[in-house]
């Protein structure tokens, strides 16, 4: 699977150097019934743009680090960045998100641009 293409953009786009957050519900199914989660983890890699001979290093949040929650029954997953953690964001960057199961096999769910604003614009 190559995850849904979902661009954070407008509404959902970041202003650099100010704290960002993006929650939503993880649902399947025709009745859209929310995804258990429990024991599951989550990670979100932000990286640039191939512009560059030498591209930065790309970002790395997760369940571990403390940045994303997981609500278990409830299939929430709440993305919580500080203003240090978007201080650091490309201006032109790309996300992806990847779930991994109980048993820890992971899967690309969401991919896509990041909209990345300067406070002052």
């Amino acid at each position: 699977m190559i995850g849904a293409r979902f661009d954070l953009l407008g509404k959902y786009a970041l202003v650099r150097g100010l704290p960002w957050s993006l929650d939503f519900v993880r649902k399947t199914g025709p009745a859209k019934t929310p995804v258990d989660l429990s024991g599951c983890a989550a990670r979100l890699v932000i990286s640039g743009l191939l512009e560059t001979a030498e591209p930065p290093e790309p970002l790395e949040f997760s369940t571990t680090s403390g940045h994303i929650t997981l609500g278990g029954a409830l299939g929430t997953v709440a993305v919580d960045l500080d203003e240090t953690d978007t201080a650091g964001i490309p201006d032109r960057a790309l996300y992806r998100f990847y779930l991994a199961d109980a048993l820890g096999k992971e899967t690309l769910l969401l991919r896509g641009r990041l909209g990345v604003i300067e406070e002052d614009a």
